[in-house]
Order: C-alpha cells, then sequence, then structure tokens
C-alpha cells in the first residue's frame, strides 16, 4: 500500500483499537486489576505515539515502538518490561484482527528483566526441611 507503513493493512484509529483490545479482555474475563493495568500502560503507550504525530494503525511500525522505548530509560528493568508485556499484547490483538499486516514486535528484542518479584526461601535446617519433603508426600 503507497504511503501506508509495512505494517499495517487498514488505518485504524489507535484509540477505538484500544477500546476494543479491552473490551476483549473483558469479554475473555480478565480480572479488573489486568484490565487497569493493560488500560494505564497503553494510555502511556498511546499518549507518546499521539504526540510523535502516530493516530492510526496504518502509521505505526517497528521504529515507532522502539522510539517509545528509548523513551522509557528512566524506568526500572521491571517497568520497562511491564510496559513490553502490554504492547505486546497490544500488538498481537492488533495483528490477530488483521489490522496489521504483521506484528512489529516480532522485528524487537525483548528488554532484559532483572527485577525478580518472588525472594527465595530462607534456608532451613535439615530437620525442617525433612518435615516439608514429607509433608509434600503425603
Amino acid at each position: 500500500m503507497a504511503g501506508q507503513s509495512e505494517t499495517s493493512r487498514i488505518s485504524y484509529p489507535l484509540q477505538v483499537a484500544l477500546n476494543d483490545f479491552l473490551t476483549d479482555l473483558a469479554i475473555a474475563q480478565r480480572s479488573a486489576g489486568t484490565i487497569r493495568f493493560y488500560r494505564q500502560k497503553l494510555s502511556v503507550f498511546l499518549a507518546f505515539l499521539e504526540s510523535s504525530g502516530i493516530t492510526h494503525t496504518d502509521q505505526l511500525d517497528a521504529n515507532a515502538i522502539r522510539a517509545f522505548f528509548a523513551s522509557q530509560n528512566g524506568r526500572s528493568s521491571g517497568g520497562i518490561h511491564a510496559y513490553w508485556r502490554a504492547v505486546h499484547a497490544f500488538m498481537t490483538f492488533l495483528y490477530r484482527e488483521e489490522l496489521l499486516e504483521h506484528n512489529p514486535m516480532d522485528r524487537l528484542r525483548a528488554p532484559s528483566n532483572t527485577y525478580r518479584s518472588q525472594r527465595p526461601l530462607p534456608p532451613h535446617s535439615p530437620p525442617i526441611s525433612k518435615q516439608l519433603v514429607e509433608t509434600l508426600r503425603s
């Protein structure tokens, strides 16, 4: 398509697409917290795109997404990864709905995530460890 990015099938407003995505999550019975997570992260993403003049799917490409992640360089690795998960899910939705010819996330490398939400268990004395194993086996 002349004048359109290599990833878009049609010109579709990104704000409408976000609403469609959130509706899809609700239909799939995702929790209110999950929907809130996606709404918050993707609203920041779309605000960045809009400030760059990108408001429709036919303007979206891997370079626009790279620019967004480059603008997030003050965030923790866990914060960056949270945005990555949200943007990836949104792009996958757009591709699945045939609003994108290709998923632009396929051209990007996922950021490393050094944040670990679960802490290792503290060391136990051998008798306690033995009790734990026996409890799990029964």
